[in-house]
């Protein structure tokens, strides 16, 4: 094991990942995988601030038409919201997640707090995902606000499955999935 100091190469943190990742595969029972799963080699160290934790961003080229769609279409909140910056959160406050235009859009270009250029986020690149009560229903009241429901709630994996998923996207085209229990007897 390295110093705490020392900086960790690649190998030495897929070494640490691939051990984690081996567990699931030996761990027979929940008694196996309580057993077979150890401390981290470090402790969390982080204090959350009081505003929000953690909030992925992603960077569009038509910033208006995705806060539009957040906040207007699907009914989340925002905790901050600039011309050139929105962190959306839902109406509980558990998440927060933010937007931001692709330095390209604006008249002056802006870097991001690394000092980086922001290029728009590829589609593919993020997903994100909501595990919701109502899956059909939501969906079904989606549609109607003019939301195009991709994928339509149906089983997961077998068609047997209570487990539904529904695919929306974002108008900068983020897979949004919707994934929830469906009881035998509402199918």
């Amino acid at each position: 094991m390295s110093s705490s100091t020392e900086t960790r190469t690649r190998e030495s943190l897929r070494k640490l990942g691939q051990a984690r990742l081996d567990i699931p595969k030996q761990a027979k029972t929940p008694e196996d995988f309580k057993r077979l799963w150890t401390e981290p080699a470090q402790p969390f160290n982080m204090k959350w601030g009081d505003c929000w934790t953690f909030a992925p961003c992603y960077h569009v080229e038509d910033f208006a038409a995705e806060v539009g769609f957040w906040l207007d279409v699907m009914g989340f909140d925002s905790n901050a919201i600039t011309e050139d910056f929105c962190m959306v959160m839902d109406p509980e406050k558990r998440f927060t997640f933010s937007i931001r235009p692709a330095s390209e859009q604006r008249s002056a270009p802006e870097a991001d707090p690394a000092g980086n250029q922001r290029a728009v986020t590829p589609a593919e690149a993020l997903t994100l995902e909501f595990m919701v009560d109502g899956i059909r229903e939501i969906c079904a009241e989606l549609a109607e606000r003019g939301v195009d429901v991709e994928r339509h709630p149906e089983p997961y994996g077998a068609p047997s499955s209570p487990m539904y998923t529904a695919l929306l996207r974002t108008p900068a085209g983020l897979r949004v999935w919707l994934w929830g229990l469906v009881s035998p007897d509402a199918t």
